[in-house]
């Protein structure tokens, strides 16, 4: 199972520590938070707790999981720069893919792409020294006739697509923003606890 606190920061859109929710989670228990070579929080402490963290616009959410996961708020926008970085960032069937949308249907999976991306390499703990295009999410196909759902599905390498790297989850946030999850096991399950500080 996976927690996940959502905070509404107003309108200024400030950054909330990794120990803000921590405190708020798990009040009775003691926990350092210290930092990965890319920057990943890390906990140490009993029992057993991972956390990952993310802002995006007037929205902070942490993620709490008894084994590794990796979390990504975005808000959607709309932006000119979005097929160029697609096309920069992302493997070329998924660029393809946001080629041949258009409109409101073409921002909606750019951001269900990038959240589930995101969420990959914040679980991994590379960052984008891994680079975004160096993994296949699966589902592409179903995103394209249903751009606003929310779905489940694989990371998958490209020098093995038959062996699953990890598992996401995507998850309804606040309106305006997307949400997914990761985790090396299948995900089985999510709660999500709205302004829980």
């Amino acid at each position: 199972m996976i927690d996940i606190m959502l905070l509404s920061c107003g309108s200024e859109k400030k950054k909330i520590p990794a120990e803000t929710f921590l405190s708020a989670y798990r009040p009775d228990h003691t926990y350092t938070v210290t930092r990965g070579a890319y920057g990943k929080p890390l906990l140490s402490g009993t029992p057993p707790l991972y956390l990952s963290k993310s802002d995006s616009g007037s929205y902070a959410a942490c993620a709490f999981s008894e084994s590794d996961v990796g979390l990504d708020l975005q808000q959607v926008s709309d932006s000119p720069l979005l097929m160029k970085i697609a096309r920069r960032f992302f493997t070329a069937e998924e660029s393809c893919l946001l080629q041949s949308l258009t409109g409101a249907d073409r921002i909606h999976v750019f951001y269900r792409l990038w959240t589930i991306k995101e969420a990959y390499i914040k679980l991994t703990g590379l960052g984008l020294s891994q680079g975004l295009d160096a993994f296949l999410v699966s589902g592409t196909q179903e995103m394209a006739l249903s751009p606003r759902a929310f779905g489940r599905g694989k990371i998958l390498l490209p020098e093995n697509p038959d062996r699953t790297a990890a598992y996401y989850e995507e998850l309804p946030g606040p309106n305006g923003y997307r949400m997914a999850v990761c985790s090396f096991q299948p995900v089985d399950g999510c709660i999500v606890l709205d302004d829980g500080l």
